[in-house]
């Protein structure tokens, strides 16, 4: 990990003292699984019922703004900012729409992974569920880098 350490400790201290329901997605999610990339801001996916809770946290330490549904993503809530100096995006419900239709991330705390980040539990999303996300977002890119990560990680055990 790079870029975020101590934001994403802070929050991950934060958060996981309100008890919420949360993960670690996108490319910040991919470093944090062990894939070398760098990341341009915090993804951040609650449960929708822990979004109002989170939004005010994070305004706590910095200045979030909601947002509604844009044409290609339909995210039950949504809300971009600053939160120490670092970029984040908190997203509650994600759905996507891709060439055949809207994909949704139903984040399920059970599939999660872990690592801890200065002493920080921090929770991130299941690789296999992001290989479609990310196809539907049409990121072929992040796709070749999960699918080859999860071949190199199989063939070393």
């Amino acid at each position: 990990m790079t870029m975020t350490n101590t934001t994403l400790s802070k929050i991950a201290r934060t958060f996981n003292q309100a008890g919420l329901g949360w993960c670690v997605g996108g490319s910040l999610m991919l470093q944090c699984a062990g894939i070398e990339i760098q990341p341009k801001d915090i993804d951040l996916f609650v449960l929708p019922r822990d979004f109002d809770l989170a939004l005010a946290l994070l305004n706590q330490d910095g200045e979030m703004i909601e947002f509604g549904p844009t044409s290609v993503f339909g995210s039950e809530r949504f809300a971009r900012g600053v939160v120490f100096n670092e970029e984040v995006d908190l997203i509650a419900g994600m759905r996507i729409l891709g060439e055949d239709g809207w994909v949704e991330y139903d984040m399920d705390p059970a599939t999660l992974s872990n690592v801890f980040v200065e002493g920080e539990k921090i929770p991130y999303g299941n690789l296999e569920e992001w290989v479609g996300l990310y196809a539907a977002m049409n990121r072929l890119d992040k796709v070749r880098l999960i699918q080859s990560h999860l071949k190199n990680k199989g063939a070393s055990k």
